[in-house]
């Protein structure tokens, strides 16, 4: 993943993370900008948000013990053009 990551960024992409992988980006170089699950309390940016204002064009998810939304599908039905990936 870190390959992809950091070839997607090398192509002008803005990369979207969630805690674990932003940390992980950092660790190795590579910027994101950090986002947060829809179950943080206080937090204003968030990926369906993004999605839906068309800032992120593809979604890969990292499998997790705590879904991303009640539906399984909100994220992938919510995709939509635009010049960045959200890795969460």
């Amino acid at each position: 993943m870190l390959d992809a990551a950091q070839l997607l960024h090398s192509k002008g992409y803005t990369l979207y993370a969630t805690q674990g992988t932003h940390d992980m980006f950092a660790e190795n170089g590579i910027s994101s900008t950090l986002v947060f699950w829809p179950t943080d309390e206080g937090s204003t940016l968030k990926p369906l948000d993004l999605l839906h204002e068309r800032k992120i064009d593809m979604v890969v998810n990292i499998n997790r013990t705590s879904p991303l939304v009640s539906s399984p599908t909100a994220i992938a039905c919510a995709v939509l053009p635009s010049t960045s990936i959200f890795l969460c």
